[in-house]
C-alpha cells in the first residue's frame, strides 16, 4: 500500500525525532550507567543489596557496588533510571522551553527599584548566617556527595538569604528579587515540615536542627516584608493590576525555580548518582499521589499551584502589612495634632 505525502512526512518527521532522543538517550545514559533501574530499599533485604552497577553497567558480582559497603544514611537518596534516559531527555527539553519561556515573558515586567539595598536587621543577619553556616557544616562532615543535597529547596532559601544579607553592594532590585524567591518556595518549607524526609539525618543534632532551621525560614519572609525588602502588592510605579501582579510574580519564580531543578538539577542528580530533590524518583508523599512515570510532570504542575497558593497568601498579608502601617502613620498624626 502506497503511503500518502502526507503520511509519508509525518513517519518521516517521527522516525527522525525517535532517533534524535534515542542519540541523546544514549549521550545523557553515559554520564552514569552504573546506576540501577529502580532505587534500592531503604533499609537492607536480602544482605547482598545491590546500589550501584559497575563504572559501565556491569552486573557480576566483583563489580557491583553492594549497599552495605556504603556510608551510614547514603543508600537513603540514591539515584537511579526510574525514568529512562530518552523519557529525561524528552521532559528536560519540553520543561527547558517550558519554563524559559516563564522566565523571558515576566522578567522584563519586573520593576527595577533604584539605588542599594538596606541591610536586613541584625537579628535576622544572625539568625541567616547561623542557619546557613550551620547546614554547609552539616553537609561537609556527612556522607561523601551529601554536600550535593545543599541544592533541596530550603538550602537554596537559606543561600538567597545569605546573599540578601550579606553580599557586598547589593542592588535594591537584585534584593527584592531574591526575596521574592525565598517567599516562593516557603510552600516547599510548609511540605518538608508536614511530610519530612529524615532518612539520611543521622549525625549528631542534625534532626532537630532540620525542623529548627525549616521553621526559621518561615519567619524570614514575614520580616522582609515588614521592613520593606520584599512587597506582594502591585506596583504602585508601573499602575499594576492585581492579576498582572499575581502573575507574573508567579510565573518567574516557577520558572526560575523549575529551571534549576528540571534542567541543571536533573543532570547533577544523574551525574553524582543522587536523589537530589527526587528529580530521579518520586518523593515520599502521603498515599503515593505524586508516583509513576509522570511523577516529575505531576511534580511541576504542585509547584506551580503551591507557588500560586503562597502568592495569594502573600498578597493577603501585604494588604494586612500596609493596613497596619497606614493605621500607624495615621495615629501619630492624630497624636501630634492632640
Amino acid at each position: 500500500m502506497i503511503q500518502s505525502p502526507t503520511c509519508l512526512v509525518i513517519t518521516m518527521t517521527s522516525s527522525i525525532g525517535n532517533s534524535f532522543l534515542s542519540f541523546l538517550g544514549v549521550k545523557l545514559f553515559s554520564l552514569n550507567p552504573s546506576l540501577m533501574e529502580e532505587p534500592p530499599a531503604g533499609l537492607e533485604v536480602t544482605g547482598n543489596d545491590i546500589c550501584f552497577f559497575g563504572p559501565n553497567g556491569e552486573r557480576d558480582v566483583d563489580s557491583v557496588t553492594f549497599c552495605r559497603e556504603l556510608p551510614d544514611g547514603k543508600r537513603a537518596l540514591l539515584g537511579s533510571w526510574y525514568l529512562s534516559p530518552e523519557r529525561h531527555v524528552a521532559e528536560g527539553l519540553f520543561f527547558f522551553i517550558l519554563f524559559i519561556g516563564c522566565v523571558m515573558a515576566t522578567y522584563s515586567k519586573l520593576a527595577k527599584r533604584p539605588g542599594l539595598a538596606t541591610p536586613p536587621s541584625l537579628v535576622i543577619r544572625l539568625l541567616t548566617g547561623f542557619c546557613f553556616f550551620t547546614t554547609l557544616a552539616y553537609k561537609i562532615v556527612g556522607y561523601s556527595g551529601k554536600i550535593l543535597f545543599f541544592v533541596m529547596p530550603c538550602n537554596v532559601s537559606w543561600s538567597l538569604a545569605f546573599l540578601v544579607c550579606f553580599y557586598p553592594n547589593l542592588s535594591a532590585h537584585a534584593s527584592h528579587v531574591l526575596c521574592q524567591l525565598i517567599f516562593a518556595s516557603i510552600g516547599l518549607c510548609v511540605l518538608a515540615i508536614a511530610a519530612p524526609d529524615t532518612s539520611d539525618l543521622i549525625l549528631p543534632g542534625e534532626i532537630s536542627f532540620f525542623f529548627f532551621s525549616h521553621y526559621s525560614l518561615l519567619m524570614i519572609p514575614i520580616f522582609h516584608t515588614t521592613s520593606g525588602h520584599l512587597s506582594t502588592l502591585p506596583d504602585s510605579t508601573q499602575n499594576e493590576g492585581w492579576v498582572s501582579c499575581f502573575f507574573k510574580w508567579t510565573l518567574y519564580t516557577t520558572g526560575m525555580t523549575g529551571l534549576f531543578y528540571f534542567c541543571f538539577v536533573t543532570i547533577l542528580s544523574i551525574f553524582s548518582g543522587h536523589n537530589l530533590n527526587y528529580m530521579l524518583s518520586p518523593p515520599p508523599t502521603p498515599g503515593n499521589f505524586i508516583d509513576g512515570p509522570n511523577f516529575r510532570v505531576m511534580s511541576a504542575a504542585c509547584i506551580f499551584i503551591l507557588f500560586a497558593v503562597t502568592r495569594i497568601l502573600g498578597m493577603m498579608i501585604g494588604i494586612m502589612v500596609k493596613f497596619l502601617t497606614q493605621l500607624k502613620v495615621a495615629s501619630k498624626k492624630t497624636s501630634k495634632i492632640a
